[in-house]
């Protein structure tokens, strides 16, 4: 019987690799021993059998000192190894590393409103990062000054998860039609981008990396500056056939890349017995 050994289970965003993995040891042929761990924090020596790393919190994408380790089979890892950070093309293709989706964060939860009877036509909700999303902040004030017609929730704070309880984020968040997401503070990839798809939102987000379930993934792209999110959002608004397509799309996407189900698939995929 494989061994599970979590080492995260205070942290917010483990409770659905937790999940995956339980599915996936009874799926196994063989034994193994999962660690579920932040990336650069003491892993165990001793297990019981080859180890498994479910690696998280890298947001400098870095390659998992682990890869040359013959205990490990196989390393999960959230953040793919990319040469840089904010470039798409720069991901790091290994036979040892899989990139995991980041999730949501625990307590999150669909609320399955239907796109077009929610209260806001878009909304904003994060941090300020003066070197990551000024032109962001800029595009956001424009937006709520030309469009005031546009019913809109916005809130700005400072620091990680400093903002509204996360009960009231999901509140506005599954009463959102349109979310904007831009890149994370360290990465192009954001928790939001994942809470955005769950909710069943029309995700408006800049490109991510180069990596399959990002490619497939019913997004609309803008530029990094976001220099047009006046007339995306016009557009989007307008369209609410498309609208409602989206967000019917989303959550399907989210089931197959994001539940543990689907996690644990993916897994089973990529671990070669």
């Amino acid at each position: 019987m494989s061994e599970i050994i979590n080492l995260i289970e205070d942290s917010p965003d483990s409770h659905i690799y937790a999940e995956a993995v339980e599915i996936l040891s009874k799926r196994l042929k063989n034994d193994y021993s999962f660690i579920l761990q932040i990336w650069d924090r003491e892993m165990p020596v001793k297990t019981k059998y080859p180890k498994i790393l479910i690696s998280t919190s890298d947001e400098m994408h870095q390659v998992p000192t682990q890869i040359k380790d013959s205990s490990y089979v196989h390393i999960f890892k959230q953040y793919s190894p990319m040469v840089d950070a904010f470039k798409q093309t720069s991901v790091i293709h290994s036979d040892r590393v899989s990139p995991l989706p980041l999730g949501h964060l625990e307590g999150f939860v669909n609320k399955n409103i239907p796109v077009l009877e929610r209260k806001y036509e878009w909304s904003w909700m994060g941090q300020f990062d003066p070197y990551r999303r000024l032109d962001f902040r800029t595009a956001v004030t424009k937006l709520e000054q030309e469009r005031p017609d546009y019913k809109n929730h916005v809130l700005w704070y400072d620091g990680w998860n400093n903002g509204d309880p996360l009960s009231e984020y999901c509140d506005i968040m599954n009463d959102t039609k349109i979310a904007l997401v831009p890149t994370g503070s360290g990465s192009l990839e954001s928790f939001r981008f994942f809470e955005a798809m769950c909710a069943g939102c029309t995700v408006l987000s800049v490109g991510m990396p180069d990596i399959a379930m990002y490619s497939v993934s019913p997004k609309v792209f803008i530029d990094k500056n976001w220099t047009h999110l006046n007339e995306a959002v016009d557009y989007l608004v307008s369209r609410e056939e498309e609208t409602t397509y989206l967000s019917k799309v989303a959550r399907v996407w989210y089931e197959h890349f994001c539940s543990p189900e689907g996690i644990a698939n993916y897994m089973l995929n990529r671990i070669k017995e």
